[in-house]
């Protein structure tokens, strides 16, 4: 995951404890990064999130930029949380939740769930109650997510499909005009046999995959990235939305075969 890295310092854990924090002043009140990490994971830890990677870098500002992956057992991608913090009033501290697919690494923000906060005076209350927070909206948004995922992946698309969705992705600011011939490459040529499909799931990730070659801080691909699942998001509606009508009707189905059994309730 290389969007973060560019330009920057990667360094574990110990290393971002390392770094030090500016004192505060009556209206900046920067936090460690280690600080903002450890919230972040404990709040993982304690909703039985199994963490598999977590990789942080710090640039020539001494700003933090992170990703924490999480262990699936669904065999596609990865959850993530992407972190950054800055001790020099760049940005605030913040997270969101994303996602990166496991055959090519690609990395990609939703948008669904962000949080912020300015470094001021009461910093790390708040934060801590944004993070619980942004902790019980992702447990039931990153199962809308896999619907998500599966109606991309459920949705065929034609060359006219493929040029539409080029064209709203490039209006849309989801990728720049000189890389769209490269994105067509892409598709039309998967480095990954696991995207020779031609459905919305293999465009997908050839946008994602040339967003590798231009690396970007989490702070811009996250942005990059939203657009982009806004994008296909709004070519899939109807998929998406009978993605959900299925899985509804599945949990419905099994609730009335267990109704149904002599056994269910003993």
């Amino acid at each position: 995951m290389a969007y973060y890295i560019a330009n920057s310092i990667e360094l574990d854990y110990n290393g971002l404890a390392n770094i030090p924090t500016p004192d505060a002043t009556d209206t900046h009140v920067p936090i460690p990064h280690a600080s903002l990490v450890t919230m972040i994971t404990e709040g993982l830890l304690e909703r039985n999130f199994i963490i598999e990677e977590t990789r942080y870098a710090v640039d020539k500002f001494n700003d933090m930029f992170g990703i924490i992956k999480m262990e699936t057992s669904n065999g596609t991608y990865n959850n993530v949380i992407g972190i950054r913090n800055s001790h020099n009033k760049r940005f605030s501290a913040s997270a969101c939740s994303g996602s990166s697919v496991m055959v090519c690494d690609n990395l990609s923000f939703s948008g669904d769930h962000i949080i912020s906060r300015k470094h001021t005076r009461h910093i790390m209350r708040d934060i801590a109650d944004k993070i619980s927070g942004l902790m019980t909206d992702i447990v039931s948004g990153w199962a809308t997510q896999e619907q998500r995922f599966a109606a991309y992946r459920s949705r065929e698309l034609s060359t006219s499909d493929f040029n539409e969705l080029l064209g709203d992705a490039i209006q849309s600011h989801a990728i720049q005009p000189s890389k769209a011939l490269k994105v067509a490459e892409e598709y039309n040529n998967p480095r990954h046999d696991a995207f020779s499909e031609r459905n919305a799931w293999s465009a997908f990730n050839a946008f994602t995959e040339i967003y590798k070659e231009s690396p970007q801080q989490i702070n811009n691909a996250h942005k990059r990235s939203i657009a982009l699942h806004g994008v296909f998001d709004r070519f899939c509606a109807d998929d998406i939305e009978a993605q959900v009508i299925q899985d509804e009707t599945e949990v419905i189905e099994e609730l009335l075969e267990h109704a149904r059994s002599p056994y269910s309730w003993t």
